[in-house]
């Protein structure tokens, strides 16, 4: 709900100027990563210094960690989408002013995909992340078709991204018009975009 309109500030805000545009492109892998480590939040610091965010090397050490900063990474998967992030409204008719409805707030975006032909004990160790989300403590960093990433930078680090409502499907079959499959989606809170960027490594994250 939209809450912080008061007091108002002493002038509108300042819109930075725009240099290039910014598309992230395709989805094509997903990295998991929990949002607390103990009592800290988790983060990479920016920057191409050895453990840094910069380097694949420090994203290929994190699949190996055995705390909690490991990161969990999906194989490919194909028809991502989005869905929802549209306003919430209040109103209409004789019960709002010119019977014009209240923007009251937004709705999450939902994100979903598919995951085509693949072995199933995947599918098994994938559920189990399931269990992190009903913690709300799971995050994500998504990885594009280019190798880079995607997760929010907020100072000089790097953090992933809040997801709730975790689902990773049982197998679908696809029988004789298409392969077997199945489907996994989350949601990003309102207002997960605020911080986002867009980060490149010194060689592909698809290679994670």
């Amino acid at each position: 709900m939209i809450t912080n309109c008061c007091p108002a500030a002493t002038a509108l805000p300042t819109v930075p100027a725009e240099t290039c545009a910014q598309n992230f492109g395709q989805i094509q892998k997903i990295i998991f990563q929990r949002i607390m480590n103990g009592s800290t939040k988790n983060s990479i610091a920016d920057g191409t210094s050895a453990g840094n965010a910069g380097l694949l090397a420090s994203w290929t050490a994190l699949k190996t960690a055995t705390d909690s900063t490991k990161i969990a990474v999906t194989p490919f998967i194909e028809a991502p989408a989005d869905d929802g992030g549209d306003a919430r409204t209040f109103g209409g008719g004789n019960d709002t002013l010119n019977g014009i409805e209240l923007i009251i707030g937004s709705n999450p975006v939902n994100f979903t995909c598919r995951l085509n032909g693949k072995k199933q004990d995947i599918i098994a160790e994938l559920k189990k992340l399931m269990c992190e989300a009903l913690a709300n403590n799971l995050g994500v960093f998504l990885v594009n078709e280019n190798g880079n990433i995607e997760g929010i930078k907020d100072g000089g680090n790097w953090y992933p991204i809040p997801v709730q409502r975790l689902f990773v499907g049982d197998k679908l079959h696809g029988n004789y018009d298409g392969p077997d499959y199945n489907n996994l989606s989350f949601s990003f809170a309102p207002g997960y975009s605020d911080k986002l960027d867009v980060l490149v490594l010194d060689a592909s994250a698809l290679a994670l």
